[in-house]
């Protein structure tokens, strides 16, 4: 499944943590470690959608050593980023 950004609001700490929200009505949630990874594969994508494989490999330019699951990390995530309304499917 591919997912895009919808209009969350995020703000980036120096400590590599974001905190990310669908407002008005989603939580704000903070996010870090290879979460913080995917939210800026999704906001370098600039309101393309991706899915997990394309975030794997985009990724895997900057860390080549990944985990091998990687990916289904990525997609798990993408799910729960889109039960926040954080990401929407694309349609």
């Amino acid at each position: 499944m591919r997912y895009r950004l919808k209009d969350p609001v995020h703000d980036e700490h120096e400590d590599s943590t974001m905190w990310v929200g669908a407002l008005p009505h989603g939580p704000i949630v903070q996010v870090t470690g290879t979460g913080l990874l995917v939210m800026d594969a999704m906001l370098a994508a600039e309101g393309e959608p991706r899915d997990a494989a394309e975030i794997t490999a985009f990724l895997r330019t900057m860390y080549e050593d990944l985990p091998a699951e990687a990916e289904s990390s990525i997609a798990e995530f993408l799910r729960e980023l889109e039960q926040l309304g954080v990401v929407e499917q694309e349609r």
